[in-house]
């Protein structure tokens, strides 16, 4: 596997990610929330909301994405940092979810995967392992309490018997996707990120290049007019202006044979 290089720009670019994250963060808690909410307000009468742990977890997770706008200034230059933060907090995130909606069934474990995969991509090769590493040991940690009934059992409860198969199966199954995903999702973002820098390096030759064919042609004392394929003006030296006595915005980009060279 390719040794991971940091991708163009990295601070610039990381800190304008690490903004859509928050944004995308809060669209999300907001959307699981929203709908529970309806259905509790729709209850019937006599009936009150409960305070559930749900919204605990949001109000939380608003409360870090306001810590979260405040270190956008406070660790400008250390971005990598905020990153990491932020992905710590996703994780907690997450184990909150899964543990509300269901713990060993729970489908918002699938959510991890999509921290990794953010982490590897912004970060590369050894970020993505440190998330998938943390998310595991959170997850790992969350369905054991809960079958040893450390943990209470949240809303959606499950059978003893459907706990017995299950753990071991989510256990090994979720280890393997989470290293599968940071893995991939790292060697993928490695490859785009050195076809950019090739894709740059290109750009800087090819601009060169153009300087110099221009200082070569202004250079040289003779008259000289390019054309591309179709025979339209793409450069006039100073020397041929001088012959022709006309200026440059009437040669340029017009077919050669329009210019009244050959009258």
């Amino acid at each position: 596997m390719p040794r991971a290089q940091p991708p163009v720009g990295v601070p610039a670019r990381l800190a304008v990610y690490l903004r859509w994250l928050i944004a995308i963060r809060l669209v999300v808690i907001t959307s699981v929330v929203l709908p529970y909410l309806l259905i509790q307000l729709s209850a019937p009468e006599g009936q009150p909301p409960t305070f559930d742990l749900l919204f605990l977890i949001a109000g939380g997770t608003y409360l870090a994405s306001l810590v979260y706008i405040a270190l956008l200034r406070v660790l400008r230059a250390r971005p990598t940092w905020h990153a990491h933060l932020q992905f710590g907090g996703d994780l907690l995130l997450v184990t909150s979810l899964v543990y509300f909606f269901g713990g060993i069934g729970s489908p918002f474990s699938m959510l991890y995967l999509v921290v990794i995969m953010v982490a590897a991509a912004l970060l590369r090769h050894r970020a993505g392992l440190v998330v998938a590493t943390g998310a595991y040991l959170l997850y790992a940690g969350l369905l054991t309490a809960l079958a040893r009934g450390w943990l209470p059992q949240g809303p959606i409860e499950l059978s003893a018997s459907e706990i017995a198969w299950r753990l071991p199966y989510n256990l090994i199954v979720h280890f393997v996707g989470f290293y599968a995903v940071a893995l991939l999702t790292s060697y993928l973002a490695a490859n785009v990120s050195r076809a950019e820098r090739e894709l740059e390096e290109q750009r800087d030759t090819l601009a060169n290049l153009e300087v110099f064919h221009h200082d070569v042609v202004q250079s040289i004392s003779s008259g000289l007019i390019a054309t591309d394929l179709d025979g339209r003006v793409t450069s006039v030296n100073r020397a041929a202006l001088e012959i022709l006595g006309r200026p440059e915005a009437e040669l340029l980009a017009r077919p050669i044979r329009a210019c009244g060279l050959f009258d």
